[in-house]
């Protein structure tokens, strides 16, 4: 059973309106409980409730992340994970840069500022002023989760919303870029640990 080693984090939050369960990297589970409910649940009972999907999200967090992560880099020190973090950085800037500007030009999308960033826990975000903010851990994905993520943000700057005109507009970004659905690469994403 992989969830021995899971550090668990139980958050209650006022804004919640259902119970929620996310595995963040590295093997983190944060349980998001309503505040109106908080007295009805207990850890304890929602592990075991959902302990095949924590194993599961578990194990496929492990495969990913060998795959992704430099060799043995679980077992690294801080110093050496903070270079290659830093590494990284060096790395973004060029890369998002680049297709940022490829993707804006080529789909009619013009935005303020790129920043690029070493977020904990998104692979991007739009503001409503139109600045750009994209996640370093975006260049060890493959350049078709990459192109999504950017393709997602500039699609922000038009439908500042996840709505059915969003998506219709992303989708479309997506197959012509691509040739893949947006929902294929959503719930690809998902798979991939950001560090």
């Amino acid at each position: 059973m992989v969830y021995d080693n899971i550090s668990i984090k139980i958050n209650i939050s006022k804004r919640a309106k259902v119970l929620r369960l996310k595995m963040v990297f590295p093997l983190k589970l944060v349980i998001t409980i309503p505040y109106y409910l908080k007295s009805s649940y207990d850890a304890n009972n929602i592990i075991k409730k959902y302990a095949t999907w924590i194993n599961k999200t578990a194990e496929k967090q492990i495969v990913k992340a060998k795959e992704l992560l430099p060799h043995n880099y679980l077992n690294w020190s801080s110093s050496e994970k903070e270079e290659y973090i830093k590494e990284l950085k060096i790395k973004a800037k060029g890369v998002l840069s680049n297709d940022t500007e490829y993707l804006a030009n080529k789909y009619g999308f013009s935005y303020k500022r790129l920043a690029i960033k070493h977020n904990k826990s998104n692979w991007g975000s739009c503001s409503r002023k139109n600045n750009i903010n994209l996640n370093i851990n975006l260049v060890r994905l493959p350049k078709e989760l990459r192109y999504y993520v950017i393709l997602h943000e500039l699609s922000h700057l038009k439908y500042f919303n996840h709505g059915l005109e969003f998506h219709k507009l992303l989708n479309s970004l997506c197959l012509a870029e691509l040739g893949i659905e947006e929902k294929i690469l959503e719930k690809a994403i998902k798979n991939y640990p950001i560090i």
